[in-house]
């Protein structure tokens, strides 16, 4: 039975970089205006956490005119870059395919894809609009006391959490069959949502446990970040170190789920082929996906 290709290092590094960079783009303007007001204090930006918060007070007070242009800028470059994302993105899809593609023809087929996914990723963020304005609608709608609403509250955010969680599956899914089936939108919508229920369970299990990952790198680089700041030059270097280290677990963590999903759609359409021997080769992934 055939399988995704293993992970290969070019479209992983592909990957990180552009995180890592699209990053860097978005905090190092910030960072810079932070550092011409806290940079000369003895303990740099440390002081910005002190008890009372004088100096990040402070620090707001005179920096309060650039951040108007300093939030349209960084939120230009988050927009372009979600969209730009789609490219090391879908290349690092194609890459999985058991034919093993070179990077070029990965890249290429991203881009013939590209509006696609766009379109994938616009309807994604308008789902996880609708939830958030769902879930913030009952959250007003239901009464109580104080103890009940913070109750709510709690659940409510967790509930939109998860449900986001399960949309950015689905969307996963989506951009796979993208990527590796030809298909209209519409084909490509009812497919990814197929692909998901036929596993959902294992798929769930594959996802939680790398979302885990990810999520325990991150939580322990702001652990191991908060006794970094404000430190010198080597504190500095560590705690740069320390987030790159957990940028990488989170795209290796989502590169392996991606295999995952390739896997599973494969295994799809070497099923229909067993059963069904005179399926054309051509249709055997668009058949495994849309047949019920």
């Amino acid at each position: 039975m055939s399988t995704a290709a293993p992970l290969r290092f070019a479209p992983v590094l592909a990957c990180y970089l552009y995180r890592a960079v699209v990053g860097l783009l978005v905090a190092l303007p910030m960072a810079m205006l932070v550092a011409s007001v806290v940079g000369g204090h003895p303990r740099s930006d440390a002081v910005l956490f002190d008890d009372g918060g004088l100096w990040l007070v402070e620090t707001t007070r005179l920096l309060r005119d650039t951040f108007p242009p300093l939030l349209g800028h960084g939120g230009l470059i988050i927009l372009l870059g979600a969209f730009g994302w789609l490219l090391p993105l879908g290349a690092l899809i194609a890459s999985l395919d058991p034919d093993r593609p070179p990077w070029r023809a990965s890249m290429q087929r991203a881009g013939q894809h590209f509006g696609r996914l766009s379109l994938l990723m616009g309807g994604t963020l308008v789902a996880r609009g609708l939830t958030l304005a769902f879930m913030v609608a009952v959250a007003l709608i239901v009464r109580g006391d104080g103890h009940v609403r913070q109750t709510i509250a709690v659940a409510v955010g967790a509930s939109t959490l998860v449900l986001w969680w399960l949309l950015d599956l689905l969307h996963d899914a989506m951009r796979v069959v993208c990527i590796r089936a030809d298909a209209s939108l519409g084909r490509t919508i009812l497919s990814g949502a197929k692909l998901l229920l036929r596993r959902r369970r294992q798929a769930v299990v594959a996802a939680s446990w790398r979302t885990a990952a990810a999520l325990a790198a991150f939580s322990a680089a702001a652990v191991l970040g908060s006794h970094l700041v404000g430190g010198a030059g080597s504190q500095l270097l560590a705690l740069i170190v320390v987030h790159q280290l957990a940028l990488a677990v989170h795209v290796v963590a989502r590169a392996s789920w991606l295999r995952w999903l390739v896997g599973a759609m494969i295994r799809d359409a070497e099923a229909v082929s067993a059963s069904d021997p005179g399926c054309r080769a051509s249709d055997q992934t668009a058949e495994a996906l849309s047949s019920g």
